[in-house]
């Protein structure tokens, strides 16, 4: 009798049997670490590429850390190595400040044409050297009160009525304008008591230092404005001196310090004075130091004072045509005047002490030939060795060779005196 009955479920045959290797595989040992599911060795896999990731990062990281430490060390090196040129900037005492007309600067002043007025300051460095600066941009100006009612376009209308006026005043000038702007500007009089704290006056900038005076009489014998008809008006600050209007809006002072900054000066294109350094700056780059500090020494600067004595007629003022010089006295001052009699020099010069007499642009004229005897008899000829006479043109006249020989018989017939003619490069001796 079979073992299923109707209606009952066949088994089927049994599972193969596997194999001991198998078996450990399908069924590990509870004692054996699991391997992983497949989805967390993914993410064990994707961690391990990041890390590596991470170390190349860092790896690269590190390699240009490397890198621009040795170029900001090869940036040091090469800036210990210029420092050896570096040039500090230029600071100065300044001593003297006047001003010249002369033409524009085009590199400083681009947009500016014609004559322009040019400050010079002078002065001397920490080192001992002399220094002229020239000074640009710098405009002189004063001021009016502006009337009442007066809007931007009645103050285009004033402007080129003034201009029209200075242009007829002024018919000798070459400007190209006379008056450069007329500004709206707050200001506050110091005259009288004032009740507001400020008021419009109107600021007029000229072309030159010495239009401001014209510009001043015009404004104040009166003016015809169109719309506003004919009115004068009182100048405020229009009798500052130029360079006094600059010492003040540029804060010097008598014998401060002034200082260039690096790239805001330019060497001077044209030699105007026998300083040392010669430089062009815009007004606006000058720092004035305040006399504190290291500010307040003194540079090494030299002054020289010197008197002459003539032999005056008596009750007579002398007068060069007819009164000699018989003495000159020099006094030299190194540094600091405080410090008299170390940095005192005193000289005294007669023509009894004279070895050597240069005479530049001899022409052999009248004058020239009276001068020149007249200062040989008040030489001692016994002491005077040598004469050089320069004259203009080569090569040399016998005209001037003449008037040399007579100049040359006011000396002792005994006299060894050397006269030497020269003319650019070529030098003539006369014999003794």
């Amino acid at each position: 009798m079979s073992s299923g009955g109707r209606g009952g479920k066949r088994r089927g045959p049994p599972p193969p049997a596997l194999s001991g290797a198998a078996a450990k595989r399908a069924n590990p040992s509870p004692g054996l670490p699991q391997p992983p599911p497949p989805a967390a060795a993914a993410a064990a896999a994707k961690e391990e590429d990041m890390m590596d990731e991470d170390v190349f990062l860092d790896e690269s990281i590190l390699a240009e850390d490397e890198a621009a430490l040795l170029m900001l060390q090869r940036d040091e090196a090469f800036a210990s190595r210029l420092a050896r040129w570096k040039r500090p900037r230029p600071a100065f005492q300044q001593l003297e400040i006047d001003y010249v007309i002369g033409e524009s600067h085009k590199e400083l002043l681009p947009n500016s044409s014609g004559s322009a007025a040019i400050l010079r300051i002078f002065g001397v460095t920490r080192e001992g050297h002399s220094i002229c600066c020239q000074v640009h941009g710098f405009e002189p100006y004063f001021y009016i009160g502006c009337p009442s009612g007066m809007g931007p376009d009645d103050i285009s209308r004033f402007h080129q009525t003034l201009e029209g006026r200075m242009k007829e005043s002024n018919r000798s000038s070459n400007v190209p304008r006379f008056v450069k702007r007329v500004e709206l500007v707050q200001k506050q009089t110091i005259m009288h008591y004032q009740t507001q704290q400020s008021q419009p006056f109107l600021k007029i900038v000229v072309a030159l230092p010495t239009m401001v005076a014209s510009c001043r009489g015009i404004l104040e014998r009166g003016i015809t404005i169109e719309g506003l008809g004919s009115k004068s008006f009182l100048t405020y600050e229009s009798n500052i001196l130029f360079a006094l209007r600059f010492m003040i809006d540029c804060n010097i002072v008598g014998g401060n310090w002034i200082e260039l900054p690096a790239g805001k000066y330019r060497k001077a294109a044209r030699v105007m004075s026998y300083c040392q350094l010669e430089l062009d700056c815009l007004y606006s780059d000058l720092v004035s130091h305040a006399a504190e500090g290291e500010y307040s020494k003194m540079a090494p600067f030299r002054i020289l004072s010197f008197d002459i004595e003539c032999a005056g007629r008596k009750g007579h003022f002398p007068e060069p045509t007819h009164d000699l010089v018989i003495q000159k006295t020099s006094c030299s001052v190194s540094g600091c005047p405080c410090l008299l009699p170390e940095n005192y020099r005193l000289d005294g010069i007669t023509f009894d002490s004279l070895e050597e007499i240069g005479i530049k642009f001899f022409t052999g004229s009248d004058e020239h030939e009276q001068f020149m005897k007249l200062l040989l008899s008040k030489c001692n000829t016994t002491t005077l060795k040598r004469v050089d006479i320069t004259v203009p043109l080569a090569p040399v006249s016998s005209e001037i060779m003449e008037a040399v020989e007579r100049i040359r018989s006011v000396c002792h017939p005994n006299s060894k005196t050397q006269f030497n003619v020269h003319a650019r490069e070529a030098v003539k001796p006369l014999a003794s």
